[in-house]
């Protein structure tokens, strides 16, 4: 039965789509940068002021159109940036990722001091008063809006993106993710918290974590790391940024029948600052564990393949399918190097199972089918 729309929909329908291509093009002004990264200055209604966002695509991003991606949503992305990007690149890629490959979105507020705080605090936790600047704290349920709200529909819209969000912040910015974690119905699905700043406020969100911690969680990951800092923040914060997450961490591990999967470590051998290096290698791998396999092995097969991915996909909440690129990487080297080309066809074919249009699956299969020890040479 064919079902034919109004008009009058239609056009209220094309309508609603220019009127979003048209803001979106005013709102997010974007500039190539660097090979597969985009440059963009937003303007967000939420917060008020503009926001300057770069977006990293995957190496086979363009090679592999039936592909969709994770997201890596990066706070701080003028400082994290480029280390998040070289880690993932490393940890994703060849024929042994331990991670799938993603999009990383790194996020520079203007003002990290009014959109990262939860809560407006005007006096600092030895009771003496805050300077000026802390008059604007306390903005994160606006800058939360902008995320949700502004910046993932957009980026939902214009990239392939599977529907897994993580979330990564550092010092204020991970009080920000504990705070969109415990009070915000998010669409973060993991949290990535280094060091976060749990002093702030005279340490408000820790009082509220008992009560809030009772909520489920199921579906959310969370990696906590902590750093042996003494250097900031000043004075009395000093003492609470060590104590306070090592409190933080205890509160959720207290409630682990809310769902939460969770994993915190204390980096005795790291500061504040420098915490963020091997909390971001080690958060993927805890959020990911499982991905890693060995086809290095005569007798790995498609299936064990399959069978990794969904235990990944029910520690995730989410049923993530093998990556088109991890499967053609695979089938390839069972071909050339194992000189198997049966077995590279069940990878190929598998890759055409998930990935039907896969020109790069076909071109394989047939390799396969005219496969020869005589050829190896040619076809390496």
């Amino acid at each position: 039965m064919e079902t034919t729309i109004p008009n009058t929909n239609c056009k209220a329908f094309l309508i609603r789509i220019f009127l979003f291509v048209a803001l979106a093009s005013l709102l997010f002004q974007n500039t190539l940068t660097a090979e597969n990264t985009i440059r963009y200055s937003v303007f967000s209604g939420h917060i008020g002021d503009s926001v300057i966002c770069q977006v990293k695509l995957p190496e086979s991003y363009s090679g592999f159109q039936e592909q969709k991606y994770p997201v890596l949503y990066l706070l701080d992305g003028n400082l994290n940036f480029e280390l998040a990007t070289s880690v993932i690149k490393i940890m994703s890629r060849g024929i042994q990722p331990f991670i799938p490959e993603m999009i990383v979105v790194g996020i520079t507020s203007s003002n990290r001091l009014r959109d990262f705080t939860p809560t407006q605090a005007l006096y600092h936790n030895d009771g003496t008063p805050a300077p000026p600047t802390y008059q604007l704290s306390g903005q994160a349920g606006r800058f939360n809006d902008f995320l949700a709200k502004e910046l993932k529909p957009y980026l939902d819209q214009t990239y392939r993106t599977n529907g897994y969000n993580i979330l990564f912040g550092h010092s204020l910015g991970g009080i920000f993710g504990l705070h969109v974690l415990l009070h915000r119905q998010s669409f973060f699905n993991a949290f990535i918290l280094a060091d976060p700043s749990i002093w702030w406020d005279r340490t408000k969100l820790l009082s509220e974590a008992d009560s809030l911690l009772q909520q489920s969680f199921a579906g959310k990951s969370v990696y906590h790391a902590i750093g042996h800092t003494t250097t900031i923040p000043p004075g009395t914060e000093t003492m609470l940024q060590v104590e306070g997450n090592q409190a933080i961490a205890g509160k959720i591990e207290k409630h682990s029948e809310n769902g939460l999967r969770f994993s915190s470590y204390f980096y005795a051998g790291e500061t504040h600052g420098t915490v963020v290096v091997p909390a971001l290698q080690d958060a993927l791998k805890f959020i990911f564990q499982g991905y890693f396999v060995n086809p290095r092995k005569e007798t790995f097969t498609t299936a064990q393949l399959e069978t990794a991915v969904n235990q990944v996909s029910k520690n995730l909440g989410i049923q993530l399918i093998p990556q088109a690129p991890h499967i053609e990487t695979i089938a390839r080297y069972c071909l050339t190097i194992l000189n198997n080309p049966q077995k590279a066809a069940d990878f190929y074919r598998m890759g055409l199972h998930y990935y039907p249009e896969n020109e790069k699956m076909e071109a394989g299969l047939k390799k396969c089918a005219h496969h020869s020890p005589t050829k190896q040479n040619e076809i390496r």
